[in-house]
């Protein structure tokens, strides 16, 4: 059964170069009782939010220049979907009364100042793809859409009735994977099926000078002139562990990405778009398994930050390591071991850190599970010393918020004060923020953003577990 809290959502405010403050700035006007409230993120100066249940959900803004908080849907509106574009934040409203029928749908886009409703469409149900360039491709009654937003006009692409895998914006086009399709729409409104396999693509990835995808044993390229070739070819048992979905674009047109050999085992690879560019870039974990079969790194958790691609890999002895690397080998730099010092053990899960480094949780015998910042020699942090935990099991809904000269702010639990804020240093300090629900009640850290030097925190009053 899933559990019900009431809450009382309220927004804080922290300054960098002042003690935090335990004022609300404002409450969030919803219901006492909720299902869903959660972060999308933020265009310009402005941070959206989503409220409610699967049937019911409507959409805010928050304002931290002018201190305003704001509804985007309609009160006799749901919300159909939302995205966050480069050029603006979309979403589409349906009325609840018509919400299961053939009904309007309205499309409605935030730039830098009020929405501005951008078209509508009769349909059942909407789901944003892409945007780009003033365009914006959706689905709808089982086909394609796209939006041209300088006229207001919709045209259907296609006639079929199946959902959309992969689909990005790239020079001036968008494509997208279904099934054993990859189409291409361009801004002039030219559609065509660029591609068809008997496999699936997948990991579609716009690089600077072609679109990149895996079908079946083979790397696919589109130049946007020639047909769509294949420019490698892996083994034919270890296909299913290429990842290009999780891989991170470097500059000079070169893609870092997990893949495996029977040789060495699932490694670091890198690809430039051609086949004499794509090549193991660095055998990270030597050796092999005591069955026989090659050891692996099983690199994961990729992403771009100063010029460098970090990641997560694993020894021999299933041990998070933390490495870097500018697309050559010898500039694959392990930083540093993740589970030494303290009693730290298993490392179970992570996020990434705007600033290249990773937020982890690590599990002691004398410790419980804690919070773990690392970048570069920064260790664990005991919120709540002794074997009890800092996270309860909502812990990976969590935010976390990087700070100036390496502090983080996050949601940890203390015997003291139940689950508050904390601001975590790269010193190994650890600061709580204040109490915000003092007594029998604990703050559940919703959303922490960042706005003109300043750290915002949306946390929820409610009562606590026994």
């Amino acid at each position: 059964m899933m559990k019900r809290y009431s809450y009382l959502f309220l927004f804080f405010c922290y300054s960098f170069n002042t003690v935090f403050s335990q004022q609300p700035l404002l409450e969030f006007p919803l219901p006492t009782e909720t299902f869903d409230l959660r972060s999308i993120g933020q265009y310009e100066n402005a941070f959206f939010f989503r409220h409610g249940s699967p049937l019911n959900y409507s959409v805010w803004r928050y304002l931290p220049a002018t201190n305003e908080l704001l509804p985007l849907t309609s009160t006799d509106a749901v919300l159909e979907d939302e995205l966050l574009g480069e050029d603006g934040f979309y979403y589409a409203e349906k009325s609840k009364e018509e919400q299961f029928e053939l009904a309007p749908i309205d499309l409605y886009k935030v730039g830098d100042g009020n929405p501005q409703r951008l078209s509508t469409l009769m349909a059942y149900d909407l789901e944003f793809l892409a945007s780009g360039d003033g365009h914006v491709l959706f689905r709808a009654r089982g086909k394609v859409y796209w939006l041209e937003e300088a006229t207001a006009t919709i045209s259907p692409v296609g006639n079929y009735n199946d959902f959309v895998e992969d689909a990005v914006y790239w020079q001036d086009a968008f494509y997208w994977t279904r099934g054993g399709f990859l189409y291409r729409l361009g801004r002039e409104g030219g559609f065509s099926v660029l591609y068809q396999s008997d496999w699936y693509p997948k990991g579609l990835t716009a690089m600077a000078d072609a679109i990149i995808w895996q079908d079946s044993v083979h790397l696919y390229r589109y130049d946007g002139e020639e047909a769509p070739q294949p420019f490698y070819e892996f083994p034919a048992d270890d296909f299913r562990e290429i990842n290009l979905e999780g891989g991170a674009l470097l500059s000079g047109g070169r893609f870092v990405f997990s893949a495996p050999t029977p040789t060495i085992g699932q490694e670091l690879w890198i690809t430039n778009g051609f086949g004499p560019g794509t090549k193991i870039l660095k055998d990270i974990t030597t050796g092999t398994y005591s069955n026989g079969t090659p050891a692996s790194s099983f690199s994961n958790y990729l992403h771009l930050y100063d010029g460098l691609v970090h990641f997560l890999a694993l020894d021999a002895s299933f041990q998070r390591q933390y490495w870097t690397t500018d697309g050559t080998a010898a500039g694959t730099i392990l930083r540093e071991e993740l589970t030494i010092e303290r009693n730290w053990k298993r490392i179970s899960t992570h996020r990434t850190l705007p600033s290249g480094g990773y937020h982890l949780i690590a599990e002691g015998p004398e410790k419980g599970t804690e919070a773990m910042i690392f970048k570069g020699g920064v260790r664990g942090h005991d919120t709540n010393p002794g074997p009890g935990d800092s996270y309860p099991e909502d812990f990976y809904l969590s935010p976390v918020l990087e700070l100036s000269e390496d502090r983080v702010v996050v949601g940890a639990m203390s015997a003291q004060h139940g689950k508050e804020p904390f601001l975590l240093t790269a010193e190994g300090e650890t600061w709580s923020l204040g109490d915000l629900s003092p007594g029998a009640a604990w703050s559940e850290i919703i959303w922490l953003g960042e706005y003109d030097e300043r750290a915002y925190l949306l946390a929820g009053k409610r009562a606590r577990h026994t």
